[in-house]
């Protein structure tokens, strides 16, 4: 299929914006909680916080156990064993954003336009990056960052724009080293390969293969029907590349693009794939299923409905246990290999934010309701897999690690 050369075009550029901007850190705000000495059972709340607004963004963990995530129209540190509020800071506009963190524990975000790094431990602001806008003719303008950062092996930021164009900013100075026009809104995040390759699933219904230094188009392979609506890539322990479809899941050769299988049955898929410590796939969906596929084959071992659609992605606990979130407003756990429920824990919002596990087994995520909640796990942390949860791991670089 022939590709448009606006969307092989690589444009060297330059961002000038080093503001040191300070948040506001007052720690007067701080949330109800119980310490987790007193609350073991798996799938008790410890603590909530409240947001500014609804919890679209799937929170992250720092090495220090610090929980960062996006509310309304600010960015959040929260310490992980207690709620209590570290620093916030005010962004350009409403934060679908999801931080990912770099190897300094500097925080990356996108917010209203911006694409932002924090200090982590201060939040005092590095950079701002400024993205485009795109005016069509006849309709409205398109801009805003609703996808989240990945964070390449030298550091280098990669995220896309409802402007449709696809950024590489340096992680230190928040400069721009390349783009490509991918002129369709882009609300998915990407994923790297161990060999800094970037996967990036886009609205013209494809998936891209770009070299991660210059923004070469290594392949493209095309999704019938498209791809699902903010699914993003994961990578398995072979370098395949599962992705979420409008009419199916799909395992492309991280190498070549080929087609290895399509799951029909897991369609409509606005979550992003995990894969299991046996190779195995799990996803959701619109229909309300959260799936079981078999890693090689795209044939389904389970399912598991919920009451309504599903586009929170999931994260795998060491203890054999899939978490994810549900619009029918619940949190589930469910038994990795036989697809039974757990427990469930019911929120007052719709859950679209993805669940991230901390080292210490607790389970972190965001719902419409405003809120930022804590749920004690019987897990001690991820399961050791390839891509355990959404972005990889618990900093959420979307990096695949070597085998």
């Amino acid at each position: 299929m022939k590709v448009p050369a606006a969307l092989l075009c690589v444009i060297l550029a330059g961002c000038d914006r080093e503001k040191q901007d300070r948040p506001n850190t007052e720690e007067e705000d701080q949330p109800a909680h119980t310490p987790r000495a007193e609350r073991t059972k798996a799938g008790t709340l410890l603590w909530t916080f409240e947001t500014d607004g609804s919890v679209h963004s799937s929170p992250a963990v720092g090495i220090d156990g610090t929980v960062y995530v996006g509310g309304g129209n600010f960015v959040y540190a929260l310490d992980g064993k207690t709620g209590a509020k570290k620093w916030e800071f005010e962004a350009n506009g409403v934060v679908r954003s999801s931080p990912a963190l770099g190897d300094d524990d500097t925080v990356y975000i996108g917010g209203g336009r911006y694409v932002y790094a924090f200090e982590g431990r201060t939040g005092v602001k590095k950079w701002e990056f400024e993205t485009g806008i795109r005016k069509l003719e006849s309709g409205p303008e398109y801009s805003g960052v609703h996808g989240s950062p990945a964070v390449g092996p030298d550091g280098t930021i990669y995220i896309g724009t409802l402007a449709g164009k696809f950024y590489a900013i340096d992680g230190k100075a928040g400069t721009q080293k390349w783009e490509v026009d991918f002129v369709a809104p882009l609300d998915t995040s990407a994923a790297i390969s161990p060999d800094n390759i970037v996967y990036i699933g886009a609205p013209d219904s494809h998936v891209y293969a770009l070299e991660g230094k210059t923004g070469e188009l290594k392949w493209h392979c095309e999704i019938e029907f498209g791809v699902g609506n903010g699914s993003s890539p994961a990578i398995g322990a072979d370098d395949t590349v599962y992705v979420g479809g409008q009419n199916a899941t799909y395992a492309l050769d991280g190498k070549t693009g080929a087609t290895k299988w399509q799951s029909v049955r897991a369609s409509g898929v606005v979550s992003s794939p995990a894969v299991g410590p046996d190779g195995d796939v799990y996803v959701g969906s619109e229909n309300h299923e959260f799936h079981r596929l078999d890693g090689r084959t795209g044939v389904p071992k389970w399912l598991f409905e919920a009451e309504y659609w599903i586009k929170s992605s999931p994260a795998i606990g060491d203890d054999d246990t899939v978490y994810f979130g549900s619009q029918d407003h619940k949190i589930y756990a469910v038994d990795l290999r036989t697809g039974a429920r757990r427990w469930e824990f019911e929120t007052m919002g719709g859950v679209g934010s993805s669940p991230v596990i901390g080292s210490d087994g607790i389970l972190y995520l965001g719902s419409y309701d405003d809120q930022v909640y804590a749920i004690a796990t019987s897990s001690s942390g991820l399961a050791k897999s390839s891509w355990p949860m959404f972005g990889q791991n618990p900093q959420r670089t979307q990096r695949a690690v070597e085998n």
